[in-house]
């Protein structure tokens, strides 16, 4: 089950990310200073995060009663790598940081709420399946 669900959240995980780039490649054809020069990297950071952290949290769906602590754990993990990435790409670049800053923090939401939207949908499937 577990195969499954990691399977159905990595097809979803990378559609949204096609759409998400495919936004981005428009806003930046479009000569927009909205799209800071590292959005590329930027998307990529955060599919491989998001990715890690429901890795982490998908070993609590085993047991239902370690959920909880699984995902405060991915949270716990997301944070501070969120925090090395800002500081390592704020100076590494000077170019338009603004655009950076409110970027990382429109991919930071999008990919945070889909995470949390995945695994509440599937542990609502699990609590209704087991009574």
């Amino acid at each position: 089950m577990i195969k499954k669900l990691f399977v159905k959240f990595l097809y979803n995980l990378s559609g949204i990310t096609v759409i998400i780039s495919a936004l981005a490649f428009s806003l930046k054809m479009l000569k927009n200073s909205v799209i800071h020069d590292q959005i590329w990297i930027t998307i990529g950071f955060f599919f491989l995060l998001t990715l890690l952290a429901y890795l982490i949290s998908i070993k609590g769906l085993k047991e239902k009663k370690d959920f909880h602590n699984s995902f405060f754990l991915s949270v716990a993990i997301r944070l501070p790598i969120c925090i090395i990435f800002v500081i390592i790409i704020l100076n590494s670049s000077s170019s338009n940081l603004l655009a950076f800053v409110v970027n990382f923090f429109a991919l930071y939401l999008v990919y945070t709420s889909f995470e949390i939207y995945f695994l509440l949908r599937n542990l609502r499937a699990d609590f209704k399946r087991d009574g």
